[in-house]
């Protein structure tokens, strides 16, 4: 099952500084985890560990990495933008309204990648899954 009939809704929000900065620091924290993940999962499906005799299984493999290796430079943006939005919340007493801007602007392009990320791991989980049932 997709997630991707969901979109990004934006709500009005009156946040404090100390409220925005620890938003990114639980955002930084979850693509720190989804890193991991991927690079688990690009040695998993690499590892060699399946059947040969599986109809386009080399094939299949290598999209999955492909989409990996997109996963992982979208994820080491998104961190870079969310590093340099902590060090620009942290000792502030105010947030410039165009600072608020460019916050929501990640907040749904956080959302918008969390939706794809999942979706990806919903089909490769689903297909691996697939494989086992075969061996």
């Amino acid at each position: 099952m997709e997630t991707s009939e969901l979109t990004y809704k934006k709500f009005e929000h009156n946040k404090s500084i100390n409220e925005l900065e620890y938003d990114t620091l639980i955002w930084i924290s979850g693509f720190e985890f989804i890193k991991t993940e991927l690079a688990f999962l690009k040695k998993l499906i690499q590892s060699n560990s399946f059947k040969s005799r599986i109809p386009n299984l080399y094939e299949r493999i290598q999209l999955f990495i492909q989409e990996i290796d997109i996963l992982l430079k979208n994820n080491q943006r998104i961190l870079h933008k969310l590093t340099e939005q902590h060090n620009n919340l942290s000792g502030k007493l105010y947030y410039e309204s165009f600072q608020l801007i460019a916050y929501e602007k990640l907040a749904e392009k956080i959302f918008n990648y969390t939706i794809t990320y999942q979706n990806f791991k919903i089909r490769i989980f689903e297909y691996l899954e697939s494989i086992l049932k075969q061996e």
